[in-house]
């Protein structure tokens, strides 16, 4: 119940703050990945630009935590299928 409330809270504050998530994906469409409610951070590998896991139950999405230019990452589109699509502001 805790991880829940916490992929709740996590997915709240980055909606409030405007960022939208790099990649989003569903076990429709990848069978064999890891289900349920949980938090994980990356390193960045070798760009350096870390991208936060956050798993909500059959689904998951991956959000930008690095800063870039002195202020948090943001994407100006939202990934529908893996095409970028340009959000209207």
């Amino acid at each position: 119940m805790l991880n829940f409330v916490k992929v709740i809270a996590v997915v709240t504050k980055f909606k409030v703050m405007g960022v939208k998530p790099t990649i989003h994906r569903t076990a429709k469409t990848h069978p064999g990945m890891e289900r349920g409610y949980f938090i994980r951070t990356g390193n960045g590998g070798e760009s350096g630009d870390a991208l936060m896991r956050v798993n909500m139950g059959n689904s998951y999405s991956l959000f930008p935590v690095y800063n870039r230019n002195g202020v948090q990452r943001t994407n100006s589109y939202v990934p529908i299928k893996g095409d970028k699509v340009q959000v209207l502001r």
